[in-house]
Protein backbone atom coordinates (compact mmCIF):
# COMPACT_ATOMS: atom_id res chain seq x y z
CA UNK A 1 0.00 0.00 0.00
CA UNK A 2 1.05 3.56 -0.59
CA UNK A 3 -0.18 6.46 1.51
CA UNK A 4 -0.01 10.09 0.43
CA UNK A 5 -1.19 13.31 1.98
CA UNK A 6 -3.24 14.74 -0.83
CA UNK A 7 -4.24 18.29 -1.45
CA UNK A 8 -7.79 19.36 -0.78
CA UNK A 9 -9.47 17.02 -3.27
CA UNK A 10 -13.09 17.89 -2.52
CA UNK A 11 -12.69 21.66 -2.03
CA UNK A 12 -13.72 21.84 1.65
CA UNK A 13 -10.48 23.55 2.82
CA UNK A 14 -9.21 20.42 4.65
CA UNK A 15 -6.32 18.26 3.44
CA UNK A 16 -7.28 14.76 2.31
CA UNK A 17 -5.41 11.44 2.27
CA UNK A 18 -5.15 8.95 -0.61
CA UNK A 19 -4.24 5.30 -0.06
CA UNK A 20 -3.28 3.09 -2.98
CA UNK A 21 -3.82 -0.66 -2.77
CA UNK A 22 -2.04 -2.06 -5.80
CA UNK A 23 -2.88 -5.67 -4.90
CA UNK A 24 -6.62 -5.10 -4.36
CA UNK A 25 -8.56 -8.09 -5.68
CA UNK A 26 -11.89 -8.08 -7.46
CA UNK A 27 -13.47 -11.18 -8.95
CA UNK A 28 -10.22 -13.12 -8.41
CA UNK A 29 -8.23 -10.56 -10.41
CA UNK A 30 -5.67 -8.16 -9.01
CA UNK A 31 -7.03 -4.82 -10.14
CA UNK A 32 -5.64 -2.30 -7.65
CA UNK A 33 -7.66 0.47 -6.09
CA UNK A 34 -7.24 3.89 -4.51
CA UNK A 35 -9.17 4.97 -1.42
CA UNK A 36 -9.66 8.64 -0.57
CA UNK A 37 -10.29 9.84 2.98
CA UNK A 38 -11.49 13.41 3.34
CA UNK A 39 -10.13 15.53 6.19
CA UNK A 40 -12.48 17.33 8.56
CA UNK A 41 -12.43 19.79 11.42
CA UNK A 42 -13.66 17.06 13.78
CA UNK A 43 -11.11 15.71 16.26
CA UNK A 44 -11.79 12.08 15.29
CA UNK A 45 -9.87 12.58 12.06
CA UNK A 46 -10.74 11.37 8.59
CA UNK A 47 -13.91 10.13 6.95
CA UNK A 48 -13.96 7.78 3.98
CA UNK A 49 -16.13 8.70 1.06
CA UNK A 50 -16.73 6.12 -1.60
CA UNK A 51 -16.26 7.86 -4.91
CA UNK A 52 -17.33 6.51 -8.29
CA UNK A 53 -14.82 3.87 -9.35
CA UNK A 54 -12.46 4.99 -12.09
CA UNK A 55 -10.88 2.09 -13.91
CA UNK A 56 -8.02 1.97 -16.36
CA UNK A 57 -6.54 -1.04 -18.12
CA UNK A 58 -2.93 0.18 -18.26
CA UNK A 59 -0.70 -1.57 -15.71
Amino acid sequence: AAIAAARDINGDAYADVAIGARLFRQDRLIVGRAFVYHGTDIADGLHQQFLPLIQHDDG
